[in-house]
C-alpha cells in the first residue's frame, strides 16, 4: 500500500515537472553561424497578461547590456519560415530589418516590421518561429542568457506587453533542451520499470 502511494505521488510530481518544462515562454537564440555572422532562431509561445493595441514597428527590448558595439539596421536572409504571430494579428516574414543600438533610450534590440503594426491584447497567445541570418558580426553581442517579463513598442517604452512565462534571449553556447514529450516518456518508462520491480519483490 505504501508503495502504491509512493508511485502515485511520484507520478503527480512528474506531471507537474513536465508541465513546468512546457512553460518555456518565448525564446530568441543568437549565435555565430560559423562564419562570424549572426544567426537568430525564434521559438516558443506565451500568453499576454496585459498588452497595448497596435504595438508599432515590431518587437523590441530596451537593454543595452545585450550589445558590445554598434548602431545598425541589419539586412537579413530568412533561413527558415519566419512568423511573429498573435491570436489578434499574425505577421509572417514581413520584417524590414533587425535593429540594434547602444545609444537608444527605448530600443536596444528589435525586429522592425515592414507593415508597421503588431497588435497585442491581454489574453492573446504570442508565438515566434523561424530562423534568419543577419549581416551583423556575432562579436557585436555580449554572450549570456537574459530574461525578460515584457517587451515594448518601438520608440515607446510605455507601450509594453507583459508575458506569463517571459522571454529568454540566449547569446552564444545555446544548449539543446529536450522536448517535454521526450522527458515525459523517459520518466514514465523509468517509473513503470521500477513499479514492476517492486511488485515482483513484494
Amino acid at each position: 500500500m505504501k508503495f502504491k502511494i509512493f508511485f502515485k505521488a511520484a507520478f503527480v510530481g512528474l506531471i507537474l515537472s513536465v508541465s513546468g518544462f512546457a512553460k518555456a515562454g518565448l525564446i530568441i537564440d543568437i549565435y555565430d553561424n560559423g562564419s562570424g555572422l549572426t544567426e537568430i532562431k525564434l521559438s516558443g509561445s506565451d500568453l499576454a497578461l496585459a498588452g497595448s493595441q497596435n504595438i508599432t514597428n515590431g518587437f523590441w527590448l530596451n537593454d543595452i547590456s545585450l550589445l558590445n558595439i554598434g548602431t545598425s539596421a541589419s539586412t537579413f536572409t530568412i533561413l527558415e519560415s519566419l512568423s511573429f504571430f498573435t491570436t489578434t494579428d499574425g505577421i509572417n516574414t514581413n520584417l524590414s530589418d533587425v535593429y540594434t543600438s547602444i545609444n537608444s533610450s527605448c530600443c536596444a534590440f528589435g525586429f522592425r516590421m515592414a507593415d508597421g503594426v503588431f497588435s497585442v491584447s491581454a489574453g492573446d497567445i504570442i508565438s515566434l518561429s523561424g530562423r534568419l541570418l543577419v549581416n551583423k558580426l556575432f562579436t557585436d553581442w555580449k554572450a549570456g542568457t537574459y530574461q525578460y517579463t515584457s517587451y515594448s513598442a518601438y520608440n515607446d517604452n510605455s507601450s509594453r506587453t507583459f508575458l506569463r512565462d517571459g522571454l529568454t534571449v540566449n547569446i552564444g553556447n545555446v544548449s539543446q533542451v529536450p522536448e517535454p514529450s521526450t522527458l515525459a516518456i523517459l520518466a514514465l518508462s523509468l517509473i513503470g520499470l521500477a513499479s514492476r520491480r517492486f511488485k515482483k519483490r513484494f
